[in-house]
């Protein structure tokens, strides 16, 4: 039985991404599975190998995708696409004869974190899926952050406690914060909401999450450009599909402001824009950028 959860494995993916060709440490995926290979050496599977080594996963492992896959099939692990879970390995194809070409970690809401895409290692939203291997991960409760909006007698019914038979009932105050705890195979019940940390185990009724506060980010109209980066590569100079021209409009404004999407990663939000449409920006700090 395996110790590695599956939320340890796509963390030690996401603190890889930015790494590309050249990197010391891309050659350590690839000489963690032959020490003798140089940096020539196609990784995607390379890196899939390093991260479950790392952890000591006991998956199918190796450095050609075709090999691994044949694996798969052998051992009874080979998933058609959508019987597949996050933390399974993505296979892809872009050939007609419909071979396995590329392989990536399966993080779930239709994206990978791959090595090699793009040459780094990197988001990959998911087409050309060929399709999984499947991973066993340890059993992992889940932590979720909600907000309750009704309060009062008319207020949010919940069972506090760690399951129902030892629960006691109590109606939540308004604007009171509940860290709801579940099992994965539970995770029907608590859709919508947040990831946080475990600290109490509370079992909802009902809820009606709050409606999260719209972020935007203000970029100063006295820098003269600012790269934007596609979805589907890592935010890294080099991989800039635009740049905004934010002096262009300083006459007019302090500050061109944009509704923050969503937060691809630490200080990298993602924004619609008028000229290179939905695309990733970092607004980390010393940049400049406002985050309202």
């Amino acid at each position: 039985m395996t110790n590695v959860k599956v939320s340890d494995m796509i963390r030690l993916a996401k603190s890889q991404i930015g790494y590309k060709d050249g990197d010391a440490q891309v050659l350590k995926y690839i000489r963690n599975w032959e020490p003798s290979w140089g940096p020539e050496t196609p990784w995607c599977a390379c890196f899939l190998t390093w991260l479950a080594d790392q952890l000591g996963l006991d998956t199918i492992c190796g450095a050609s995708v075709p090999t691994m896959v044949k694996a798969a099939k052998a051992k009874g692990l080979w998933l058609a696409p959508g019987q597949q879970s996050d933390g399974d390995f993505v296979v892809y194809t872009y050939s007609a004869d419909g071979n396995p070409d590329h392989i990536g970690l399966d993080i779930g809401g239709g994206y990978s974190i791959d090595g090699n895409f793009n040459n780094c290692v990197c988001y990959h939203k998911k087409t050309n899926v060929l399709g999984y291997i499947k991973n066993t991960y340890a059993k992992e409760k889940v932590m979720k952050k909600i907000q309750v909006v009704y309060g009062g007698s008319d207020g949010l019914d919940i069972r506090e406690g760690a399951c129902y038979g030892s629960s006691v009932r109590r109606v939540a105050k308004k604007g009171e914060i509940l860290n709801v705890v579940a099992d994965l195979g539970d995770m029907y019940m608590l859709e919508d909401f947040l990831y946080v940390t475990n600290e109490k185990e509370y079992v909802v009724d009902y809820v009606e999450p709050a409606k999260a506060k719209k972020q935007k980010i203000q970029i100063p109209t006295t820098a003269k450009s600012w790269r934007v980066y596609p979805l589907d590569k890592a935010p890294v100079v080099g991989n800039e599909c635009g740049m905004l021209l934010p002096s262009n409009f300083k006459d007019e404004a302090k500050y061109l402001e944009y509704d923050v999407i969503k937060w691809a990663q630490k200080d990298v939000a993602v924004i619609k824009t008028r000229d290179f449409g939905t695309v990733q920006i970092y607004v980390g700090e010393g940049t400049g950028a406002v985050i309202k």
